[in-house]
């Protein structure tokens, strides 16, 4: 038997709310909390560590990210493109186009140095505390208790992930603005002269969104990889210096390795386009661009995963050796 509860009305799964549900548990998964799944004491005692020490660190990091890694960002394109639009119009002294032409440059290769930089940092936190965590009298008093060695292996990574969120996000920031000025200069340009859109401002966007969410959220990926390489590298290498080397070694080959992903992934999309291009059309050449965004994107996501689980096994494997 079942009952109705006046003014209640079932949930409409339309296709926006189903697409934004599957997004937002995409982009919760990124986060640190998400690697815990069950109650973990040495991950709470980590992070009551972590905020006793760095009293700076963000308590809400959610907010922190969104406010940081997407709102700020977006303000400061807005008023970029505000400040170009009417430099333009009042004084002839800048173009839009050129102020987005500029900053895809900037931008796409500044974050590229700036990467790695990051990765050093990242190597560098993550083997000296690892080192500190599990070569001390602290490690066989946490060895004795009932805790699984995956549990105390994704404390640690969770709570690295924590510790060094903070410039992962500038790194997101930065794109975050580079490709927000792309878009709005975009828009701005197809109803300058016009009181309609431009027919391809459509498809131009949806190119450049497919384009900026793995570029966006790349650090992400990226952090998790590096802190994974220095964790495994820490726990077999039981000298500081020694580990510090074989983690930039790591980092050494695994840019070689995305290197030779571009490469391929290059050279596949050449040979597609050059036996395909005589059959082109403006939509199918959008499809087709379309389609190598997102191939390389899962691609990218997809190598990334397997070095962060071969790290996460590695690690819990000699942990449960013995150090």
């Amino acid at each position: 038997m079942t009952t109705k509860v006046a003014g209640q009305k079932l949930p409409r799964y339309s296709p926006l709310f189903v697409f934004y549900r599957v997004f937002d548990r995409f982009v919760q998964s990124h986060f640190p909390f998400a690697l815990i799944k069950r109650r973990n004491p040495w991950f709470d005692y980590l992070v009551r560590r972590l905020y006793r020490r760095a009293r700076r660190l963000p308590k809400r990091i959610k907010r922190f990210t969104f406010k940081w890694g997407c709102i700020v960002p977006f303000a400061i394109a807005a008023v970029g493109c505000l400040i170009a639009f009417v430099a333009r119009t009042k004084y002839g002294v800048l173009h839009l186009s050129d102020l987005a032409e500029l900053l895809m440059v900037v931008g796409f290769f500044g974050s590229l140095g700036i990467s790695l930089f990051c990765d050093m940092y990242y190597a560098v936190v993550t083997v000296g505390r690892v080192n500190l965590d599990f070569y001390s009298v602290q490690s066989d008093l946490l060895r004795i208790t009932l805790l699984a060695e995956q549990d105390i292996i994704a404390g640690s990574y969770a709570a690295l992930q924590l510790r060094l969120w903070r410039p992962a996000v500038f790194e997101m920031a930065i794109r975050a603005i580079t490709l927000f000025v792309v878009e709005l200069s975009v828009v701005i340009e197809s109803y300058q002269y016009r009181s309609y859109p431009d027919p391809y401002m459509f498809s131009a966007l949806v190119i450049i969104a497919a384009f900026a969410v793995p570029f966006v959220l790349e650090p992400l990926w990226r952090l998790r990889t590096v802190i994974g390489l220095g964790l495994v590298t820490a726990m077999h290498i039981s000298g500081r210096t020694s580990a510090y080397l074989t983690a930039f070694l790591g980092l050494v080959a695994m840019l070689i390795a995305r290197g030779v992903l571009v490469v391929g992934l290059g050279w596949l999309f050449n040979t597609i386009l050059f036996r395909t291009g005589g059959y082109w059309n403006e939509n199918t050449s959008d499809f087709i661009l379309f389609s190598g965004i997102v191939v390389g994107a899962a691609t990218f996501y997809l190598f990334y995963w397997f070095v962060q689980a071969a790290s996460i096994r590695l690690a819990v494997r000699k942990l449960c050796r013995g150090m």
